[in-house]
């Protein structure tokens, strides 16, 4: 029983990347944001980053509801959300309806009105980008387009650095 116990723990924290990491380079810079269709909380509102206003910079924020960098970031976000009042922030998961929920009430993410959140049903952000870990943050830039990838948690003022330089 142990052994299970330790084996479902590690399963768990690698897919959840916690080092302060430099800047991922995918490839993708420069190339418009993929187009990706999120379910909001009320499950029947639908949003497509097609949608989302250019001049602005844009962060599109994938996360898990059970991983604690996530929500170490996110917690570090929404400290400093005045930080991004001049920026499109987008957190999306994968998770289920009721896990997303969970998180969605925990950080009372209603409360900010900069931010949306959805759900990614069909898995466009990982596959686009081919990760597997997360938190994982793409920051575009006002004209939506990419200008650099961040993994795992990321102090406030490297976040701003990408999104507003």
């Amino acid at each position: 029983m142990k052994y299970i116990i330790c084996i479902v723990t590690a399963a768990i924290v690698c897919g959840c990347y916690s080092k302060q990491s430099p800047m991922v380079k995918t490839g993708k810079e420069g190339q418009l944001m993929p187009v990706i269709d999120l379910k909001l909380i009320d499950t029947n509102t639908h949003f497509n980053t097609q949608q989302i206003p250019k001049g602005k910079p844009s962060i599109l924020f994938a996360f898990e509801p059970w991983c604690p960098f996530c929500k170490a970031q996110t917690k570090s976000i929404l400290s400093h959300i005045e930080s991004f009042k001049d920026v499109n922030l987008y957190f999306l998961t994968n998770s289920t309806y009721t896990e997303f929920k969970k998180f969605y009430d925990r950080f009372e993410l209603e409360k900010y009105p900069t931010i949306k959140v959805g759900i990614d049903y069909r898995y466009i952000f990982a596959q686009y980008f081919k990760t597997s870990q997360v938190p994982y943050m793409a920051v575009y830039d006002k004209d939506r387009k990419l200008k650099q990838v961040l993994m795992g948690k990321n102090y406030i003022s490297v976040i701003k650095d990408v999104a507003l330089k």
